[in-house]
């Protein structure tokens, strides 16, 4: 058995070769290749058993920030240094085995897990300020997609039927 020292040169980041024993049987040459990953960026989907690499992270976002319509003779754009979520994440679509006429699919988007509140403050005539709020992403993962999309438009449907039935009651 011998023991051969590698370097981890065309090994992608997540991967790191730990070590790598080889031995020969019957004059045939094994090699054992020991790397370890990084769990952080690779997972297991247990639906579809596809080993997949995420790769979901926290990016600087440049925004402008305008003024309301009303005031925009008056006040300035600012420049808002923010932060936003940019990457990829795994999503299949495949044949149920158990039943062939059913397609299972699995959608992950990057999306902000947590998120923070800062306020941008846009410069007025005569020492004026307005201030406004703009969202940041604090931290980012991949998440299935549309489902806060989804909860947003049920929790406005929701409002809506309740504010129609109010408005049917005050003025039935």
């Amino acid at each position: 058995m011998f023991i051969r020292q590698f370097n981890n040169s065309g090994v992608p980041d997540n991967l790191r070769l730990v070590s790598c024993h080889g031995f020969k049987i019957r004059d045939s040459l094994i090699i054992l290749v020991f790397l370890t990953i990084s769990a952080s960026s690779v997972a297991m989907d247990l639906r579809s058993g596809v080993l997949n690499r995420d790769k979901c992270q926290i990016q600087v976002v440049r925004l402008t920030i305008h003024p309301p319509e009303i005031f925009q003779d008056r006040c300035a754009s600012a420049r808002v240094v923010s932060f936003g979520c940019r990457g990829q994440c795994h999503s299949y679509s495949k044949i149920d085995r158990h039943n062939t006429s059913r397609i299972m699919r699995s959608c992950n988007c990057c999306e902000p897990v947590r998120v923070g509140i800062r306020l941008a403050v846009l410069p007025c005539l005569n020492g004026v300020l307005i201030r406004t709020p703009v969202k940041f992403a604090r931290q980012c993962s991949c998440r299935p997609c549309f489902t806060s999309v989804q909860n947003m438009d049920i929790n406005r449907l929701q409002q809506l039927l309740q504010k129609t039935s109010l408005r049917n009651k005050l003025l039935g």
